[in-house]
């Protein structure tokens, strides 16, 4: 036993919380590892111990899911909590290091992020429906000869433009995500990440629920940790 804890020589980490506590949270880490705080001034590292081998043998979407299994755990624990990407060691030695280092950066962060969570949105379009909208609206001054895509574009451009500066008007934070989800009869309008206060959760469900239709189906997902607003 002494000789399998040598090799966990590194710690797995999960997340840190703006808490001081001592916590074991029992075996609901990575390869059934036992998960537990460090807590080392105003905050707690979410850990368990590990080896490199542990990491490089496990699949990718296997690490993945367990990973995201604790952290979500955590976030129904705690209210804010910054999360570290799967496969993130580091030494015991060198956590008090590192936080000293980046005290400053995360209490900022901390204070950014405080009460909110993140929610993933795409809009799509009804390529059909959309052209023959386009057709009953134009025919009377579109000359015939014009690109049909061409004109299309421009009526997206501004429902996009429209729902962009909505969503942005009720998140506090929201990035573009450069990932094209399009299929044969949906194309990808926009594809979104957005930090929003838990107070305003609803308020957002609700402008979606307007624009989900026949015209535009919405995909609301989350809440996450929020992954994409910190680093």
């Amino acid at each position: 036993m002494k000789d399998i804890q040598k090799n966990k020589e590194y710690k797995y980490i999960y997340c840190i919380i703006n808490k001081n506590i001592k916590k074991n949270f029992g075996k609901i880490g990575i390869n059934e590892n036992r998960v537990y705080t460090i807590p080392y001034e105003k905050f707690s590292i979410i850990i368990n111990d590990c080896s490199v081998k542990e990491i490089k043998d496990k699949k990718n979407i296997d690490l993945a899911i367990e990973h995201q299994y604790v952290v979500d755990a955590m976030m129904k624990k705690f209210n804010t909590l910054i999360p570290f990407n799967a496969g993130t060691l580091i030494k015991e030695e060198n956590i008090k290091n590192w936080i000293d280092k980046d005290y400053k950066k995360l209490i900022n962060t901390f204070e950014r992020i405080k009460n909110k969570q993140e929610f993933g949105i795409q809009i799509f379009y009804n390529i059909t429906i959309k052209k023959r909208e386009l057709t009953d609206k134009v025919k009377d001054y579109i000359n015939k000869q014009k690109n049909l895509r061409e004109e299309l574009m421009v009526i997206l451009i501004k429902y996009k433009e429209d729902f962009y500066n909505q969503i942005s008007e009720i998140a506090d934070e929201v990035k573009n995500i450069e990932i094209n989800q399009s299929s044969i009869d949906k194309q990808m309008l926009l594809n979104l990440a957005c930090l929003v206060d838990k107070n305003k959760i609803e308020k957002l469900t609700n402008y979606l629920k307007k624009i989900n239709n026949n015209e535009f189906s919405v995909n609301f997902n989350g809440p996450w940790a929020p992954y994409s607003f910190v680093s």
